[in-house]
């Protein structure tokens, strides 16, 4: 027996090796870890919850960070399956062993990744992000490092009268002066940026997304996100069809970044290679390509 390919990403990353071992109780005690380990993302590590209080902590309809229901019984119903979840399966593996067989152990890893896709669909709501257009600039206000203070990155056009380079960067309030983040500079003079924030992965941190025109009839984007250091690219993308695409192709809960380039071996204008970029380890890796035409 085989996990289902549809899972969650992590899930099946931290789960598949112990499964196929034979190792369900393992296997089990990894997706609860995984679910575990998002929860606290969303609470905070500096809060050092674990089990049934971290659950509390984001659950609770009275106390809880998350709503994964609008109706306040539902909500309970949420808190209460979840920790009854922990107290019967997490725990019981951390006092004594248990025995799993490979179906019911599926079936546990499986319902993990049922309750993991209304957390994601929560943490996406949740997170606030306000976008702002002027004439000159466009710029959006959220929280991509998780400090509790709410940055800006914002997009401002090269003047070449006013001697001002066109820049993508953050402006962080935090601290007692401003401090400023250069993602990209000195793009083309009429390229417009399209600026968006998404958390892409549904781990809680927003990623920045940065497009352009680049060329006659082609496309650029980049992705940034905060590593807990500092800001980082975690994916490029050209295209010269030009279409660029994020969507989740898979279901898995994660969003792919889908590009298609002209395929000029045949017919450039009506044949092109279309490619998926998925995010593996922290960022974005082409892990399928086809043609549409042979």
């Amino acid at each position: 027996m085989q996990m289902p390919p549809w899972l969650d990403q992590e899930l099946t990353k931290r789960c598949r090796k112990a499964f196929d071992a034979g190792d369900y109780e393992n296997a089990v005690f990894s997706a609860l870890k995984v679910f575990e380990t998002r929860a606290s993302g969303v609470i905070g590590e500096q809060e050092h919850l674990f089990g049934v209080k971290l659950m509390d902590a984001l659950l609770s309809p009275d106390k809880g960070k998350l709503r994964l229901a609008t109706v306040r019984g539902e909500q309970e119903g949420v808190h209460q399956t979840v920790r009854g979840l922990f107290l019967w399966l997490r725990d019981s593996s951390g006092h004594r062993f248990v025995e799993y067989g490979p179906e019911r152990a599926c079936e546990v890893i499986c319902f993990v990744n049922f309750l993991l896709s209304f957390l994601r669909q929560s943490i996406r709501s949740e997170i606030p992000v306000r976008t702002v257009e002027t004439v000159m600039d466009r710029y959006i206000m959220a929280d991509f490092d998780g400090d509790g203070t709410q940055e800006k990155v914002i997009v401002t056009l090269p003047d070449f009268e006013k001697n001002r380079r066109g820049q993508l960067l953050v402006l962080d309030p935090s601290g007692s002066d401003l401090r400023k983040v250069v993602l990209l500079e000195d793009f083309p003079q009429h390229s417009l940026y399209f600026l968006e924030a998404r958390d892409l992965n549904s781990d809680g941190v927003l990623e920045i997304i940065a497009s352009s025109p680049a060329g006659a009839h082609g496309e650029r984007m980049h992705i940034f996100r905060w590593d807990g250091q500092s800001y980082v690219c975690v994916g490029e993308f050209f295209s010269d069809a030009p279409s660029i695409e994020i969507e989740d192709v898979d279901h898995d809960g994660m969003d792919e970044v889908t590009v298609k380039q002209r395929d000029y071996k045949t017919d450039p204008m009506s044949n092109s290679i279309f490619q998926i970029f998925h995010w593996v380890d922290g960022r974005y890796q082409l892990m399928q390509e086809r043609k549409t035409a042979s």
